[in-house]
């Protein structure tokens, strides 16, 4: 029997199992729970292997076949990057929300505290500063033995793979139209802040200009009444 092992990370844990020749056993911990066997290693069985997990346990799973005809399966998940301990610790101290420090140290560098609170300064008014950064986790799991790639399997390989960079490029889409909403409504709120600010001012103005025109009606009032006085 030929044993593989299967790495694959789910929900922030890595499964292990050896799977034989003969028997497609994948055991995964994500909501759904689902044990999936298959009993061939036929086209049909290993496509629908693959449509199976993509659909139950949420992976995007692309078949892809080489050069030498060895099966390979790759799997794409979005992790939480790795950042220095000590340097997040530090920034969750000083007062920063874990997922704004983690961003901060993930796209400066993850070198040093300056550049990462430097980075927060000139960032502070992103959308999603607070959002958790996450990166691509790649996982290949391959064959050591040769498998017939039929036509009907490339098609089902390219079309697995055409459906998950459309999708991803919907969800680019959708996000980038949120974030364009938001700016709008960022700039309505401003211009509406400025023009309070401005009515504000104007009305203040106001105020002070009648406000002095008043004492200067007094201060007349009285040159006029000690003139009369003088005359009397």
């Amino acid at each position: 029997l030929l044993a593989w092992r299967v790495l694959l990370e789910v929900t922030g844990r890595i499964v292990r199992r050896f799977i034989p020749f003969q028997s497609f056993l994948i055991t995964t911990k994500t909501p759904c729970h689902k044990r999936h066997g298959f009993k061939s290693w036929s086209t049909d069985t290993i496509v629908a292997a693959i449509l199976r997990l993509k659909g139950l346990c949420n992976p995007m799973a692309i078949i892809i076949a080489n050069a030498s005809a060895t099966l390979s399966f790759h799997f794409i998940k979005m992790a939480v990057p790795k950042v220095n301990e000590k340097l997040l610790e530090d920034l969750e101290v000083m007062g920063f929300p874990k997922a704004r420090a983690t961003r901060a140290l993930h796209y400066s560098g993850n070198t040093s505290l300056e550049d990462a609170i430097n980075w927060i300064v000139d960032h502070e008014n992103d959308i999603d500063i607070d959002e958790m950064p996450l990166v691509d986790v790649d996982i290949d799991v391959e064959s050591s033995e040769s498998f017939p790639i039929t036509e009907e399997m490339r098609i089902k390989a390219q079309s697995l793979r055409v459906q998950g960079l459309k999708s991803k490029a919907e969800e680019e889409k959708r996000l980038e139209r949120e974030r364009e909403k938001e700016r709008i409504q960022a700039g309505k709120r401003l211009l509406e802040a400025k023009r309070i600010a401005e009515e504000n001012e104007r009305k203040r103005n106001l105020s002070l200009r009648q406000a002095e025109k008043e004492e200067e009606k007094r201060a007349r009032e009285k040159v006029l009444r000690k003139l009369e006085q003088d005359k009397v």
